[in-house]
């Protein structure tokens, strides 16, 4: 059967400088193999939604931004990473994001709904991120504009209302 395989090798030299001996290793990695290719499966996906899929930290740092990121916050994932996710959002809704995400630190999945100062609106879902040991190291979410749900809203309602009034 086929396996991929790490090779190492050196050549021990005489004392008069010729090879007289390849002394190596082959190392069997086709389990890191099969599992670069499904972090790379994973990474497309997640490159190529247009909800934002993100991480942070435990001191509220973001650690990981999707692509859709840039158009939700209008700043590029470069500009995010490493930074506070709070000022991203418009300030009325601060309390909220930081009650959520204190939550979601504590153990509960938990879901929002939140304005970027962008004028986008999103609903969230977040639930905490866990290391091996099962320790909560950060939070993992999903946000998805609402906008387009928020319009037909609110002009069903203006429509009920002027049915009302006929």
């Amino acid at each position: 059967h086929w396996v991929d395989i790490l090779s190492r090798a050196n050549v021990v030299f005489n004392e008069k400088g010729k090879g007289v001996r390849l002394v190596g290793t082959h190392v069997d990695i086709t389990d890191r193999k099969k599992a670069e290719k499904t972090l790379n499966e994973y990474k497309l996906f997640l490159d190529q939604i247009s909800d934002v899929a993100y991480t942070t930290d435990t001191d509220g740092n973001v650690t990981y931004a999707n692509p859709a990121a840039e158009k939700f916050t209008g700043r590029p994932v470069e500009d995010i990473i490493g930074k506070s996710f709070i000022p991203l959002f418009v300030e009325t809704d601060h309390p909220s994001v930081i009650d959520v995400y204190n939550r979601a630190l504590s153990g509960e999945s938990l879901e929002n709904t939140l304005t970027f100062k962008t004028g986008v609106t999103c609903h969230f879902s977040i639930l905490p991120k866990k290391n091996s040991q099962g320790e909560i190291v950060g939070t993992f979410g999903i946000a998805r504009d609402i906008g387009d749900i928020l319009s037909y809203q609110k002009a069903l309602e203006e429509s009920e209302e002027r049915l009302k009034e006929s």
